[in-house]
């Protein structure tokens, strides 16, 4: 999370930034190295966000856990002893969470907003399809030279309460 929030405020200076977590401990990490101003909450996804951000939301990013629990135990010993199991267990296909942000991520994002979630190459396609379920056009992008796979989703422009297009209010990091 912190991580990820640090690299939107350098390259996006006076962004308003929310970040959340549900481990209190890398939501203290990220409050020591973010700069002030800074919005970072302990909680399970949306629930910590402020109401206010509903419908506003111009970039949400998740570094959601994708590694399915079976496949644990396969994982390098730098991530598999150093790293919480929250950090990594995606469920029994890795796409838990993923469900869950597909899920409610529309109702955070303002018409054109995107929602950008890290997953793995084999699960993209099915990763798509949860965001799509979920009212947004999606597609996957793999990046060779960082060998990442991101599944994009955007609030279609036309998906506007009432007709009208809702302001927009900064940029959003949940992990």
């Amino acid at each position: 999370m912190g991580a990820v929030a640090a690299v939107l405020l350098r390259d996006h200076p006076g962004l308003s930034l929310v970040a959340s977590d549900l481990d209190s401990v890398a939501v203290g990490c990220a409050r020591a190295n973010l700069p002030p101003g800074c919005d970072v909450v302990v909680g399970d996804l949306f629930d910590a966000v402020p109401a206010r951000l509903r419908g506003a939301v111009d970039v949400l990013t998740a570094n959601a856990p994708y590694v399915p629990t079976g496949a644990l135990p396969t994982l390098p010993p730098e991530a598999r002893l150093h790293e919480r199991v929250t950090a990594l267990d995606g469920g029994h296909d890795g796409l838990d969470l993923h469900r869950r942000i597909a899920q409610e991520a529309r109702v955070w994002l303002r018409p054109a907003g995107s929602l950008l979630i890290e997953t793995s190459a084999a699960q993209a396609a099915a990763a798509v399809d949860l965001l799509t379920a979920g009212g947004l056009d999606a597609h996957s992008e793999y990046d060779v030279e960082h060998e990442t796979t991101v599944v994009v989703g955007v609030r279609p422009q036309s998906d506007a309460a009432g007709g009208r297009t809702m302001p927009s209010a900064g940029q959003m990091s949940t992990g």
